[in-house]
C-alpha cells in the first residue's frame, strides 16, 4: 500500500473520507434568459447534467471542453491559472453557465478545462448558492435553509 492510500482509509481498510461528487444541472444562461423573455423557444436552452467533484482548492468551476461547446458557452479570454500541482497554465475562461443544485441556482464564468479532465465545482458557485461540503455523507449541503443567504 502506498503511503497516500494509507492516508485514504482506516484500519478496517474503509475510507475516511473521499471525493465528493455531486449530479449539477448545468446550462447556458443567455438561452435560459431569452426563453425567460418569450425571445424564443426553452427547447433551444442547451442544457447538461454534469457529475461534478466538489473541489474547496479550485476558486472557479471547470467545465470540461467538451461540455464548454455542448453548451455552447462563449470564451472570454486566456489567463494563467495555478494548477493544484503548482503549475502555472493559461486557460481559457467562458462566460454564461448557469448551475443548480438543491433548488439554487447561480451564474457564474468558469474554466475550460480539456476533455478527459473531470469537472470541477469550486468555491465560488458553492458560496453563492450558500452550500457546505458534508464530508461524512460526502455530499453538499444546504447552509442557510431559514436565513440570509447572502452576507454583506
Amino acid at each position: 500500500m502506498t503511503i497516500a492510500a494509507a492516508y485514504r482509509v482506516d484500519q478496517n481498510g474503509a475510507p475516511f473520507m473521499g471525493e465528493v461528487k455531486v449530479s449539477v444541472h448545468v446550462e447556458n444562461a443567455y438561452d435560459r434568459e431569452f426563453a425567460d423573455r418569450g425571445l424564443w423557444n426553452p427547447d433551444r436552452v442547451k442544457t447538461a447534467i454534469v457529475e461534478m467533484v466538489v473541489d474547496t482548492g479550485s476558486t472557479l468551476p471547470v467545465l470540461p471542453e467538451h461540455i464548454v461547446a455542448q453548451l455552447g458557452l462563449r470564451r472570454l479570454y486566456q489567463t494563467p491559472a495555478k494548477l493544484a500541482d503548482g503549475t502555472v497554465r493559461n486557460v481559457w475562461i467562458a462566460s454564461g453557465a448557469q448551475f443548480r443544485f438543491l433548488s439554487r441556482i447561480c451564474i457564474v464564468d468558469c474554466v475550460v478545462g480539456p476533455s478527459e479532465m473531470p469537472a470541477l465545482l469550486g468555491q465560488i458557485p458553492l458560496e453563492e448558492m450558500d452550500l457546505l461540503v458534508d464530508c461524512r455523507q460526502q455530499t453538499l449541503i444546504v447552509a442557510s435553509t431559514d436565513g440570509p443567504r447572502i452576507r454583506i
